[in-house]
């Protein structure tokens, strides 16, 4: 049974920009999602959400949504 009430929260973040992107995600990003969800998904988790801050310095707090 699914308690979709809950929610698996994973966060990626990196603060610098990558050279390896194509107007998307970055790689380390997306590696960082794939490794994250694979690893909840063998706990059995479900309901999974990513928040990721992509190019966002952890210095300030403005950050864009």
């Amino acid at each position: 049974m699914n308690d979709y009430s809950k929610i698996t929260a994973l966060y990626s973040r990196l603060s610098v920009r990558d050279e390896d992107r194509d107007g998307g995600e970055s790689s380390s990003i997306q590696n960082q999602k794939k490794f994250l969800e694979s690893h909840v998904r063998q706990l059995k988790l479900t309901n999974i959400w990513h928040y990721i801050d992509d190019d966002e310095s952890g210095r300030f707090f403005d950050r864009s949504r």
